[in-house]
């Protein structure tokens, strides 16, 4: 499990990113837990070559999975909408493979 904040009342500080290496083939799934009250995250994953290979925009909790990914370099961006005040709060990521 990661941990990640975004400063409270910051709009320039809208994207946290995380990459990890998938030694074999699989599917990723990314829990994002803990979204501070008030704040609307959204997750993305990436290849190496930075071309989406999931999304999710839910308000709260989130959870994507992707379909079977090569094994390689992955990239997991989680983004803070900006119309809303960051906390400073700690939200919490797991991947799963």
């Amino acid at each position: 499990t990661y941990y990640g904040t975004f400063p409270q009342n910051n709009n320039s500080d809208q994207s946290d990113y995380y990459y990890l290496q998938l030694n074999t083939p699989g599917a990723l799934t990314v829990h994002l837990a803990q979204v501070p009250t008030g704040s609307d995250y959204n997750i993305a994953v990436y290849d190496h070559s930075l071309n989406i290979v999931a999304y999710e925009a839910t308000s709260g909790d989130d959870t994507v999975q992707t379909t079977p990914l090569a094994a390689g370099k992955y990239y997991i961006r989680v983004i803070r909408r900006t119309d809303l005040p960051g906390n400073g709060a700690p939200y919490h990521l797991r991947p799963d493979f």
